[in-house]
């Protein structure tokens, strides 16, 4: 079920990296106002991403990596409100650290899948098994990124998700990140310098262990970020 709190805001849509959602796709499906996404757009988005994300946290065990950043004696912090990025801000997970960092392409859906996900938001009659189902039939059409060259789905291609450079991943690729903030003292220095040097090596470390985990279990690949 979506709630109003759970549609993103159009202005949002304009964050996103890379700008991938496309605009004369959703026109052709009846999915724009304009030039710009329709509400229906953003509630069968939301749809999607929640939907997604239940799935998920079904199929490997994201809230034992959170609890491990809730758990450390290294103090991890979550972002204030005001330092999230868009996907933070977007995500259903309700973990204080880990969310997704797929763009979600609900247009590239078939229109008979898109009649199916607006049946269902009005009815309610799907099992979860069965909307499960529809993830994993879906999901690689939907949050894949693809070959700018072609326009089509190519797994031996990867993609940057920064504008530095620094995130890249595969284009099939199940993405997540992991968001905190270091401790300040009142000058704007570090509370413990160390201390933050030690997060980033521990990061860098469970973020490689979450990778190879995540991946043998979904037999695609994955990536995780650090904000």
């Amino acid at each position: 079920m979506v709630f109003e709190e759970d549609i993103p805001q159009k202005q949002m849509l304009e964050l996103l990296f890379p700008p991938s959602l496309d605009l004369k796709l959703a026109k052709e499906k009846n999915l724009c106002d304009g030039n710009e996404f329709s509400n229906e757009y953003l509630y069968i988005q939301a749809f999607y991403r929640k939907t997604f994300e239940h799935y998920i946290v079904n199929e490997i065990d994201l809230e034992k990596y959170n609890n491990i950043l809730k758990e450390s004696n290294l103090r991890f912090i979550p972002c204030d409100e005001v330092k999230q990025n868009v996907y933070q801000r977007l995500s259903k997970l309700g973990f204080e650290f880990i969310y997704l960092r797929n763009n979600i392409h609900i247009e590239r859906l078939s229109k008979e899948d898109i009649e199916l996900i607006k049946n269902e938001m009005k009815q309610n009659i799907m099992s979860e098994e069965e909307l499960f189902d529809f993830i994993r039939r879906t999901q690689s059409e939907v949050l894949s990124q693809y070959d700018i060259k072609t326009g089509k789905p190519n797994e031996l291609v990867k993609v940057g998700y920064s504008l530095d450079g620094r995130k890249i991943a595969w284009s099939n690729a199940i993405i997540f990140e992991i968001a905190h903030q270091s401790e300040f003292n009142d000058k704007g220095g570090y509370v413990d310098s160390k201390n933050e040097v030690a997060k980033y090596e521990f990061l860098e470390n469970l973020i490689l262990q979450m990778e190879q985990e995540f991946s043998e279990k979904l037999d695609l690949p994955v990536s995780v970020f650090l904000k």
